[in-house]
């Protein structure tokens, strides 16, 4: 009996080492499984934190690309909102006129005249007498002088203007528009191609601009002159005569606009004058009045009103002048058309019709002279000096 209990709590004994050894087993098992979903949990959260973060920077970086292509889209966001409006309009004027000049190329019976004068009208509406506005009024009527005039420097003068205007965002809208489109109009009317005009056009400083122009502008004279020669009908003459000095005298435009006015040297005389009574008639030519037009190397004056270098003082006020040049003749308006009096000054070269300014000019006019010609507001009071020297 004995033996048989002994046999019993070994049974027992046993029984209960592999039930400890069991749940030993289970426990670590259970260890382990815990530990592996805790590492499975552990990697999953931040791969999850990671991409969640990729994506909120990609967010934030295509956030900021849209913003900064928003900023960099809008090419007046330095103006006022007024200025800004202004500006506006005159580029969508000057993209037309561009447009048509491009188009008239190809169809020679269509008009640029029009769109061109509404663009100077809207570029005249650019109120401002700061010089960034002033650049850009200068910048946008140098675009339609190579629209009515199209050359190398008329290209390389707007070029200029344009890398000048201190608004870095509407200085580059300007010349990514408008560059390699004036480079077309030019090449059309020249023997080059489009790579070439734009070689040549590169931007200068106000310095070198200014000799590009009397460069250009004694190339221009010199070729006149050939012109003239070869067609006059003494050209076949002897060398002796052909060789006489002539006391001729050309308009340098360069020269006027930087208010230096030696070409322009002599005696000038009232040749017609022009006035609106507001009689409901308009304007009519009349006879001279006596009036008088002095010029010096720096200043030209005609009564209470003179023009020196880019001021025009009209006897109590100084106005900036901005300068355009269309069809042959030198324009001198004011930057400021809103005063309550405006003035514009036309400089005539020889041989350079009147027609753009009024198609029934008196006879007393000589297209063979120079002429100047100041115009005002107040009653469109108009008068026609000619030279008696040159």
């Amino acid at each position: 009996m004995l033996l048989v209990m002994n046999s019993r709590n070994s049974s027992n004994l046993s029984t209960r080492r592999n039930n400890s050894q069991l749940t030993l087993g289970q426990k670590l098992l259970k260890l382990i499984g815990m530990i592996v979903i805790m590492l499975f949990l552990t990697t999953g959260l931040a791969a999850c934190g990671s991409n969640q973060a990729k994506s909120q920077k990609d967010k934030a970086s295509s956030d900021s690309s849209v913003t900064s292509r928003t900023k960099s889209s809008n090419a007046y966001q330095n103006l006022t909102k007024s200025k800004a409006k202004q500006v506006k309009k005159a580029d969508d004027a000057v993209s037309k006129s561009v447009h048509v000049a491009i188009v008239v190329k190809k169809n020679s019976d269509k008009k640029v005249n029009n769109p061109t004068i509404r663009a100077i009208k809207s570029i005249k509406e650019i109120k401002g007498t700061d010089k960034n506005t002033k650049l850009i009024r200068k910048s946008y009527m140098a675009i339609v002088g190579v629209v009515k005039s199209p050359s190398l420097i008329n290209m390389q003068t707007a070029r200029s203007y344009i890398g000048q205007v201190n608004d870095s965002l509407l200085a580059k809208k300007m010349n990514n528009k408008y560059k390699k489109k004036m480079a077309r109009i030019v090449a059309a009317n020249t023997s080059m191609d489009e790579s070439e005009v734009l070689n040549k056009t590169k931007p200068l400083s106000n310095k070198k601009l200014k000799a590009a122009q009397e460069k250009a502008e004694q190339e221009k004279l010199a070729s006149s002159q050939n012109t003239n020669q070869t067609n006059s009908p003494q050209a076949n003459s002897s060398t002796a005569s052909s060789a006489q000095p002539t006391t001729a005298q050309e308009m340098n435009f360069s020269q006027i606009q930087q208010g230096d006015y030696e070409s322009l040297l002599g005696t000038w005389q009232e040749a017609a004058v022009s006035v609106n009574r507001q009689d409901g008639t308009g304007s009519h030519w009349d006879v001279p009045q006596g009036d008088t037009l002095t010029v010096s190397k720096d200043k030209l004056v005609n009564g209470t009103l003179s023009l020196q270098g880019n001021i025009l003082n009209d006897g109590t006020n100084n106005n900036d002048v901005v300068f355009s040049q269309t069809n042959g003749y030198l324009t001198a308006g004011l930057a400021d058309e809103s005063v309550a009096i405006n003035y514009s000054i036309y400089f005539y070269p020889k041989g350079i019709s009147m027609s753009d300014f009024d198609k029934n000019i008196p006879t007393t006019v000589d297209n063979s002279k120079n002429r100047i010609i100041i115009w005002t507001s107040n009653n469109s009071y108009t008068e026609v000096f000619q030279s008696t020297t040159n």
